[in-house]
């Protein structure tokens, strides 16, 4: 048994006068007695058209944020080893945490520069073991400890330093260099001398890749960070966009999930293998945007569901598939913002991609809300204050409402009295 529809109304909406809260977030208001249905119909919403005036930077609060990290490191007044288990002589402010991992760097012979766990520790010592024992531990690894100048470095124990790039339309990788390059320096001046950042930034138009050269004097033990951590609290010295941030798609590099298991951005600096100063070098091509798409969520139920990176208040760990608010997707035609297509316009097809099927007898209300494929709202793009509030991130939606009937099934049993009066041809 099918349905068909019965009466279809449309509804035109325009969100610039029906801001919530945030600005990008809307409430409408229908009259019931004019979208009501009777006990054999059922009535669904689909979407038509959307229009939107591209009014935002595609570098922006939500993917300009880069953290260079700079880790605590120790020097190493002496050492000693028994075995596999090594105990390293010095002055360490904090006790490091057993079972973290420490990373001892200036072995004169480079395979044993080794990541280490710790054992035990205290203010003036602790001992580890390698993630691999080393066959030669108590020979040439013994004489390497005992006659090599040692520094100590903890990957997880630092200070986190924004790298934050000007907000704003960048329509070739030329110019996104400078940004980075004057991001760098900007850094480096507001930290009064704590570190030295202040370097170049190119672009290979061939492997779609940046290349930081970092200045003289910068801590050869930090590297820069990426975060998109959502199930974990913002830690001290990290802003709330910057901890939840697409700077990892602008550079080209890889993300960190995790406060505690901190990765590098670029292929030449990690947290248990860092290099540097130096140069750092995208591992994927970077991109001039980070956002592909705009998705309208409704408040009426979707009955959709969609993975856990779609939905802000799921973690990013969940592996299952959630109910969600969202209904449809709008695509954006062009990746970065160009002049001569200033719209964003979706159109739907005859058919309906994006219908609404709602339980409810009558519609009252329905809210909107306008998300980037991450589920931020859309008003974190803005480029100054208020900007969504006034209307000035605001669209043009055509909906359809409409009235499904049921259509009977038609019988195709055949009675006995019919087949005698029309019996079956047979081939003789």
């Amino acid at each position: 048994m099918g349905s068909e529809v019965h009466f279809r109304r449309n509804v035109f909406l325009d969100s610039q006068t029906n801001t919530l809260g945030s600005g990008t977030n809307c409430r409408f208001i229908f009259q019931p007695n004019s979208f009501s249905i009777g006990p054999q119909e059922q009535m669904r919403i689909v979407m038509r058209s959307f229009d939107m005036r591209r009014t935002w930077y595609d570098i922006n609060p939500t993917n300009n944020t880069l953290y260079w990290y700079n880790p605590t490191y120790y020097n190493i007044s002496s050492a000693s080893i028994t075995g596999g288990v090594v105990t390293f002589n010095g002055t360490f402010t904090t006790p490091f945490p057993v079972g973290s991992i420490v990373h001892v760097s200036g072995f004169s012979s480079t395979p044993y520069n080794f990541n280490w766990t710790v054992v035990s520790s205290s203010a003036t010592s602790f001992t580890a073991s390698t993630f691999q024992p080393d066959s030669t531990a108590s020979g040439t690894l013994g004489t390497a400890i005992l006659n090599d100048s040692l520094t100590k470095y903890v990957p997880n124990f630092g200070t986190f330093y924004p790298l934050i790039i000007q907000p704003g339309t960048y329509n070739n990788f030329s110019d996104l260099s400078n940004a980075f390059t004057a991001a760098m320096t900007t850094c480096a001046s507001l930290t009064g001398g704590q570190l030295v950042l202040s370097g170049s930034v190119s672009y290979n138009a061939i492997s779609r890749d940046f290349t930081f050269t970092l200045g003289s004097g910068t801590n050869p033990f930090g590297f820069f960070v990426s975060f998109y951590d959502d199930s974990e609290p913002t830690p001290p010295g990290i802003s709330q966009l910057g901890f939840t941030n697409d700077s990892q798609e602008i550079v080209g590099g890889f993300q960190s999930n995790l406060l505690s298991a901190l990765r590098s951005v670029f292929v030449t600096s990690t947290s248990s293998t860092p290099s540097g100063p130096g140069t750092y070098t995208s591992p994927f091509p970077a991109q001039l945007s980070s956002l592909e798409a705009l998705y309208l969520r409704c408040s009426l139920g979707t009955s959709n569901f969609a993975s856990s990176g779609f939905e802000p208040q799921v973690p990013n760990s969940s592996t299952g598939l959630n109910v969600s608010q969202l209904w449809a997707r709008i695509e954006l035609g062009e990746s970065v913002y160009d002049p001569l297509t200033p719209f964003i316009t979706y159109v739907e097809p005859s058919d309906g991609n994006y219908p609404l099927y709602l339980q409810q007898k009558q519609l009252d209300q329905m809210i909107l809300i306008l998300t980037d494929d991450k589920g931020r709202d859309l008003s974190l793009l803005q480029t100054y204050p208020q900007q969504a509030q006034t209307g000035a991130l605001s669209y043009k939606l055509v909906a359809s409402w409409e009235v499904l009937t049921e259509i009977p099934a038609i019988s195709r049993a055949i009675s006995l009295s019919t087949i005698q009066a029309n019996p079956p041809f047979c081939r003789p």
